[in-house]
């Protein structure tokens, strides 16, 4: 090889590394590629309707988990400080990755945060049609018995469109009807 040969590969290996070392100053991110990225993973399921303050404030709800770049999902939560102000807008089931588009904007609550907005998919109901503003009470009781007892009274309804209606309850309210909404057939007496 040549003096001038060797001088120019000198030279342009000098500028591959230079450039190497410049451009991980300035996008560091680009060299970790491969490091798992922690996300937001629920521990249950997390019912449509429930408030991001709510699930950020208790870590029951979520777990943060360390997942390879390719599994990340898109739009992917990885702070619990980003729940606030939001809601969930679908159900989330365990295990899922918390993503921006689970969430949307939470309606200002004109009775505060010790209330809350209870999403019941599909509830049967009796007595008439049920619809925001009305007064309702639900029952409850095995699948296999047609005996229904009474969990609460007139609860009041936020909205109903056919497919689910939203009730307006206190935390322990909120729990217990989960509970029966998932073990339970639930009904709703106008």
């Amino acid at each position: 090889m040549s003096r001038e040969f060797r001088a120019i590969s000198i030279v342009v290996a000098l500028v591959a590394i230079a450039v190497v070392v410049i451009t991980h100053r300035r996008h560091p991110d680009r060299f970790t590629s491969f490091a798992p990225v922690q996300v937001l993973v629920a521990q249950k399921t997390i019912q449509k309707g429930t408030s991001g303050d709510f699930i950020r404030s208790d870590p029951a709800f979520y777990s943060v988990v360390a997942v390879p770049p390719t599994q990340v999902a898109h739009g992917v939560i990885v702070d619990p400080a980003t729940l606030g102000g939001k809601v969930v807008v679908t159900n989330i089931v365990k295990g899922q990755q918390l993503t921006t588009s689970d969430f949307g904007p939470s309606r200002a609550m004109p009775w505060g945060m010790a209330q809350r907005a209870l999403v019941v998919p599909s509830p049967k109901e009796i007595g008439g049609p049920i619809a925001a503003g009305s007064h309702v009470d639900v029952l409850v009781g095995t699948n296999k018995s047609s005996k229904l007892r009474e969990l609460y009274r007139n609860m009041e309804v936020l909205e109903a469109n056919g497919r689910h209606v939203t009730l307006r309850a206190t935390p322990t309210q909120t729990g217990k009807l989960i509970h029966a909404m998932q073990h339970e057939r639930l009904v709703l007496r106008r």
